[in-house]
């Protein structure tokens, strides 16, 4: 392990069995004008208490070993991923993560911001977006308002994802983010949202949580086995698609779901087809 100990702050490296190739910076004090450097063969990135890091240029860099980044208490940071910025080297960085964690960034905007030019939405520079990401937390992010930008779900992105859990960020509204004049379009077909590997949803504490994807939006999601919806009572649809046999609705791998709210909340909510509550009422358990 290598530490050093600055009045800019510390810096800690870790490379044995346990931690292969883990740096930690802690109330480090970076300027715009400073270059970051770390090793190339980097697999586990922290930075905490950094309050002076603005966007993340970490992303700019070629280290295409990364697997886990954990960003905390940054309050600098705005956006962490920009789709019109990002050059192709940042994807490749994204392309590898497994593991991403933001935690109390309060000027957190946007984890992937889809800048526009004039009328139109800037495409993607690739279809493929965090493809290899198998947990994303996200947490006291208080001025975020949605996770996704419906951008991340084309092509194979987000295709590994296992865990999603999202808590305690004040001003989310919704989790899939969708264009107001794309939700005015007149039509009636289904928006299929398919995550074959998730299995857990826990959404805790977000009281301004309105929906989790596009009112034509129906999530497929074969390995999902539990699902938490706590203390976030404006939600008012639940887009999981059951299974059918025989024209019925058959029970999905869903072992439990969790939450906070009356009965009377569970009875309001809209679903594709109305006896999937009744098929998923015994898997619900309540926390208050």
């Amino acid at each position: 392990m290598r530490h050093t100990d600055k009045d800019e702050g510390y810096f800690w490296k870790f490379n044995n069995n346990d931690l292969p190739n883990r740096v930690i910076l802690f109330r480090c004090k970076m300027g715009e004008e400073d270059e970051l450097v770390l090793p190339d063969d980097l697999q586990d990135l922290w930075i905490e208490d950094c309050n002076t890091v603005g966007d993340i240029s970490i992303f700019q860099k070629d280290f295409t070993q990364l697997r886990t980044c954990g960003l905390k208490y940054c309050q600098g940071i705005v956006c962490v991923v920009s789709l019109l910025s990002s050059s192709s080297t940042s994807l490749t960085v994204m392309n590898n993560l497994e593991a991403l964690t933001l935690q109390c960034l309060h000027s957190l905007r946007d984890v992937v911001k889809v800048e526009k030019t004039g009328a139109s939405i800037a495409p993607p520079i690739s279809p493929h977006i965090f493809p290899n990401l198998k947990q994303l937390r996200l947490c006291y992010c208080s001025k975020l308002k949605k996770l996704f930008p419906r951008e991340l779900l084309q092509g194979q992105g987000l295709q590994n994802l296992e865990l999603i859990m999202v808590h305690n960020c004040w001003e989310m509204e919704e989790i899939i983010g969708w264009e107001e004049e794309e939700e005015g379009n007149q039509t009636t077909t289904p928006i299929l949202i398919t995550l074959p590997k998730l299995e857990e949803l826990k959404l805790q504490c977000l009281p301004e949580l309105k929906r989790i994807c596009p009112k034509r939006g129906v999530m497929v999601c074969e390995s999902l086995n539990r699902i938490a919806i706590e203390f976030s009572s404006k939600v008012k649809r639940i887009p999981l698609c059951l299974g059918r046999e025989n024209a019925q609705p058959s029970l999905p791998a869903v072992e439990s779901i969790y939450i906070s709210n009356p009965t009377e909340w569970w009875e309001s909510l809209e679903w594709e087809n109305p006896d999937d509550k009744i098929v998923l009422l015994p898997l619900l358990k309540y926390k208050f």
